[in-house]
């Protein structure tokens, strides 16, 4: 059997010479190889991806189950080069797709392993991570969120969370200069509150003035100060604190801001200009700095030239004081009266305050209620010298400065110039004065009335006693303007003569008494005050009717019914009489003798009213009344006056002898009734 079995095969191979031969040497001949010529080609071997039937199963490649070593291929259907679903190993790629796998969704390109994962709600790198609950998520710079600590919708750069949504309590922005404080923040205005509050980075964080932006509408105005003094021009500038800010003031009040010793309050030197603004230039230095207080007093004459006119200013100098910033009560003998003139010297005018005196020629004569609140005396000068006389010029104004010290500041020194003394004596019950310039009598005997009054050395010139209607009223019945007398008190029985006052610049009398007839009666006043370098004497004349009377005329040619003074000296003013003139706020009369060498000038206050119709009280019982012989009365100045009556009430009156012709007195006498104009300033402490 063996051996038909091998012939047989000697048979067959006979016909192919190679029959049984493994020519390739891979164990697989005849039929069973399908290529004996390639060692790797067999039954059995890989079927690869070579277009060969490398198994010998009749199936090549992709056809062959047993395909090994082919690549698996993926669905690529959004062509990012990852695959979706498994295509199989394949020896060709089919179309859309890929060998690299992973692809989590194969429809969207940028979604594969590998992609930044972005906020976008889908799992980008496909590791089933979505968004920034992937570590690797990128977050980029928008998504870098800021605490917002104070709601103000700007964020802290230091305090930072990335999220693909903003946290609660977190914002976009993160140019917040200060997030604990709302009204700090890029979008706030810059305000004057000491913060930066609009968070200005590009310019260096400025605050309130330094910051340009600053909204002026809550700063304070101030005025540039060019020269650093303190004081500003009048140019408005807004600033949120001037402590920070150079060169401003809160006034533009400097008149020159040019020069830092020129400002309202500088002390005031010899230079020519006006340095503490107040209009005037070098009348303004201070004297001495020993004294602490002052009250300029500027001084205005009348429309007529004066010669040495005195000069009454009332003061408080307590009140100046306290005014000035000062305390302390005056002290009596620092008060120093200076002529604010830099070229003399300052000269110190002699002067006197009269404390129980208040108000010398107002309508009373009461002594203060107020401590150092008073006048001040003196008689205009310029050169502190008593026995020179200047004039202060027709409508001209001066100024003086009433220097003081209280008892907290200022010291004193040196002794004030004093005016000589006045010689006074009483002696019989006469009153004498001599001041230098006049010489004046009162005799109680005569009711306390002026018995002389003349020129010091010479002839007595006016005296109310010359006769009784010169110191008296005419009164009769009321309703009777026919019968009546003259009541005079002149014929006083008793009378009260005193001196008030008597100082170095100041002599005052004051005679008082009752006196009645049958046709009725009044209590007269008559204060004398006597100036201390001046011929005139002034007088405060009260009349207060003690009964129901009628006050009017007596004959047909008369004197006014109320006489503070008669002209009826003959022998002064000879057969030629007098010279009446009435302005409108005062009337006057003078005589002289026939030489017109000598004289006397009366002159007394009055209102326009008195010379038509008698002004009086609400309750009719004030008639002021005022004339001499030389000028008449309207017979309708008469009237019925019931009790207590008053009439004059404080009129002042003035009587000046003169020795000279009249042109050279008349601006002296008649400039004296309207006196020297004194108007105070604002007191000032020393610089």
């Amino acid at each position: 059997m063996r051996a038909w079995t091998w012939l047989l095969v000697v048979a067959i191979g006979g016909c192919d010479p190679n029959a049984g031969v493994d020519q390739d040497g891979d164990g697989y001949v005849g039929r069973d190889d399908c290529d004996d010529k390639d060692a790797a080609i067999h039954p059995g071997a890989d079927e690869v991806c070579d277009d060969v039937d490398n198994d010998c199963n009749g199936q090549v490649d992709d056809a062959d189950d047993g395909l090994t070593g082919a690549t698996v291929w993926y669905s690529d259907a959004d062509a990012d080069g990852y695959g979706g679903f498994e295509l199989g190993p394949l020896c060709d790629p089919p179309a859309a797709s890929t060998d690299v796998p992973g692809d989590c969704d194969d429809a969207i390109i940028n979604t594969h392993p590998g992609v930044p994962e972005v906020c976008d709600g889908i799992d980008n790198d496909c590791d089933d991570l979505i968004d920034d609950a992937d570590p690797d998520w990128y977050q980029g710079n928008n998504h870098r969120f800021y605490r917002d600590s104070d709601d103000d919708g700007y964020g802290s750069a230091a305090n930072s969370v990335d999220a693909c949504e903003a946290p609660e309590g977190y914002v976009t922005d993160h140019t917040d200069c200060d997030d604990n404080d709302p009204e700090r923040n890029p979008g706030e205005p810059e305000i004057c509150d000491g913060k930066d509050n609009n968070c200005d980075v590009a310019t260096g964080f400025l605050v309130d003035d330094d910051d340009p932006a600053v909204d002026t509408s809550s700063a304070q105005t101030y005025y540039r100060d060019g020269d650093r003094d303190g004081f500003g021009r009048d140019e408005a500038i807004q600033v949120c604190n001037p402590n920070t800010v150079a060169g401003i003031a809160p006034t533009n009040d400097d008149c020159d801001d040019t020069r830092n010793t020129v400002y309202p309050g500088a002390p005031e030197i010899c230079d020519g200009r006006d340095n503490d603004c107040d209009g005037l230039g070098d009348l303004d230095d201070w004297w001495d700095t020993d004294w602490a207080f002052r009250v300029a007093l500027d001084l205005t004459a009348p429309t007529r030239p004066l010669s040495g006119p005195p000069v009454a200013a009332d003061v408080d100098l307590a009140a100046a004081i306290s005014a000035a910033g000062g305390n302390g009560v005056p002290v009596a003998n620092s008060l120093r009266l200076v002529v604010q003139d830099c070229a003399a010297g300052y000269p110190v005018i002699p002067v006197e305050f009269i404390d129980p005196i208040e108000g010398l020629f107002a309508a009373a004569a009461n002594p203060s209620d107020t401590a150092w609140r008073g006048t001040v005396l003196f008689r205009y000068d310029t050169d502190g010298v008593w026995s020179t006389i200047e004039t202060l010029a027709a409508n001209d104004t001066r100024r003086v400065a009433l220097y003081f010290n209280s008892t907290t500041r200022g010291t004193t020194s040196g002794t004030a110039p004093a005016a000589p003394a006045m010689v006074t004596s009483s002696v019989g019950g006469v009153v004498s004065v001599d001041n230098g310039d006049t010489e004046l009598e009162l005799d109680r005997a005569m009711g306390g009335t002026v018995t002389f009054l003349g020129l010091s050395g010479g002839d007595s010139v006016g005296a109310q006693a010359d006769s009784d209607p010169g110191n008296g009223l005419f009164l009769a019945a009321p309703g009777d303007a026919s019968s009546g007398d003259w009541i005079s008190a002149v014929d006083g029985t008793s009378v009260s003569l005193s001196t008030i006052y008597s100082g170095t610049m100041l002599y005052m009398a004051r005679a008082s008494g009752t006196l009645s007839s049958a046709h009725g009666g009044y209590r007269y006043t008559y204060d004398y005050f006597v100036i201390n370098g001046r011929p005139e004497v002034y007088a405060k004349v009260t009349y207060t009717t003690t009964a129901a009377s009628h006050v009017g005329p007596q004959g047909t040619f008369w004197s006014q019914a109320v006489r503070p003074w008669q002209i009826d000296n003959l022998a002064l003013i000879g057969a030629g009489g007098g010279t009446s003139v009435r302005p409108l706020s005062y009337d006057w009369v003078r005589a002289s003798y026939d030489s017109d060498s000598r004289g006397i000038f009366l002159g007394w206050r009055t209102l326009p009213a008195h010379l038509s119709n008698p002004p009086t009280t609400t309750n009719g019982r004030y008639i002021a009344l005022a004339g001499q012989d030389f000028q008449a009365n309207p017979s309708a100045n008469e009237a019925d006056v019931p009790n207590n009556t008053v009439l004059l009430d404080h009129e002042v009156l003035m009587a000046m002898p003169y020795d000279g012709t009249w042109p050279s007195v008349e601006d002296d006498a008649i400039g004296l009734l309207s006196g020297v104009s004194v108007v105070p300033r604002t007191p000032e402490a020393a610089p």
